[in-house]
């Protein structure tokens, strides 16, 4: 026993609901589908040509990047040639599209759908899995009825993986400012790593530019400070090195309050 029923859910979905019988007397399967009716802008035709054009990779390297493509498509009426983006390709090469297939484009979201091999192309083979379909009608650029079948089955399973947005945890670390005697480690360890020589009266005051200052600040004034030890001819960084070149190089802080203070004379 095999019974069917069309339901009307207004211009946009049809619902059927499908009675088939089974291999059991008695057993009846109930399946209920919907019908999802949309009117989309597509570019519709059998594919003549699909050439990817590459170019040099702009991020460097030996490989090349496709820039575009150049796809031509045919139908009862004419022939159009597009470009396309690269992102296209790629929905192009899933959808493993080569010429003589038939295709849509949609307009608006670049989605690609094979509709299957034109059946100009039917005798070439004796036997074969292919699908034929005919050559669309009307232009190439038009607007399209497509129905999209979908289950109640389907529906369910798309409400319980619901896409969209999600709430962010933010994760907020806490910083503690560095104390002196860490100040004055880092900076030795900085020292050692740069093969700077230092000795300790020198060390003891970039650890006070930090406090004072910030660590940045201290850590930048090693080069200079090594620099002008040598000009001095000394291979270890003293105190008065460390001076000098604070003297020099003012921090950010101290530069920004001077500039403040002396606005007039100064171009804007």
């Amino acid at each position: 026993m095999t019974g069917r029923s069309r339901f009307n859910f207004g211009q946009l979905a049809n619902a059927l609901v499908v009675l088939s019988s089974t291999a059991e007397d008695g057993e009846i399967e109930v399946q209920i589908s919907v019908g999802i009716k949309e009117t989309k802008e597509v570019y519709e035709g059998e594919v003549t040509e699909l050439t990817p054009v590459e170019t040099e990779n702009p991020v460097g390297g030996y490989g090349k990047t496709v820039s575009h493509v150049i796809i031509g498509l045919k139908t009862a009426k004419g022939t159009k040639q597009l470009k396309l983006d690269p992102s296209i390709y790629e929905s192009l090469q899933k959808e493993k599209v080569e010429t003589g297939d038939v295709i849509y484009i949609e307009a608006n979201s670049g989605a690609v759908k094979r509709q299957g091999r034109s059946d100009t192309y039917a005798t070439e083979f004796d036997l074969e899995a292919e699908e034929y379909v005919p050559l669309p009608k009307g232009d190439v650029h038009k607007k399209k009825e497509v129905i999209q079948d979908v289950t109640l089955h389907d529906l369910d399973i798309a409400n319980a993986r619901p896409q969209g947005g999600q709430d962010i945890l933010l994760m907020i670390i806490r910083f503690i400012p560095y104390k002196r005697d860490q100040m004055e480690q880092i900076l030795r360890l900085r020292a050692q790593t740069e093969g700077i020589q230092i000795d300790e009266s020198a060390l003891s005051l970039l650890a006070d530019f930090g406090v004072r200052a910030t660590l940045r600040y201290s850590a930048q004034l090693l080069t200079p400070a090594s620099l002008t030890a040598k000009v001095n001819g000394r291979v270890t960084i003293a105190r008065e090195d460390v001076q000098e070149v604070s003297n020099l190089f003012l921090d950010a802080k101290s530069s920004a309050k001077i500039l403040s203070l002396n606005e007039d004379k100064y171009m804007k």
